[in-house]
């Protein structure tokens, strides 16, 4: 009975090494942003340059604003292409006087 249950607690361990080793790790692309410039009443231009994919394909690039503390991408964004390498958002829409 003894070497049956090892045989399961080693079975089940071989199982377990086997999925985790079989995963493939993603690492987050890297990106720097570029300053904002061209600041109008209404508009502003910015952008960034992703530099790595960590892994993964980048489909979508730009850059997403509001008057939230933290926008989010359901909100006010720039689509500016995919992959790696530089690109320049175009910020319109903005409100005169508004953080």
């Amino acid at each position: 009975m003894k070497k049956i249950l090892n045989f399961y607690v080693l079975l089940c361990f071989l199982a377990v090494t086997a999925a985790i080793t079989s995963c493939k790790k993603t690492d987050i692309p890297v990106l720097t942003t570029t300053a904002i410039s061209s600041i109008t009443t209404t508009s502003a231009s910015t952008g960034g340059n992703i530099t790595d994919d960590g892994g993964a394909e980048v489909t979508a690039r730009g850059v997403c604003w509001g008057t939230a503390t933290k926008p989010e991408i359901t909100g006010s964004k720039t689509s500016d292409g995919k992959g790696t390498g530089n690109f320049t958002s175009s910020i319109t829409g903005l409100t005169q006087d508004t953080k």
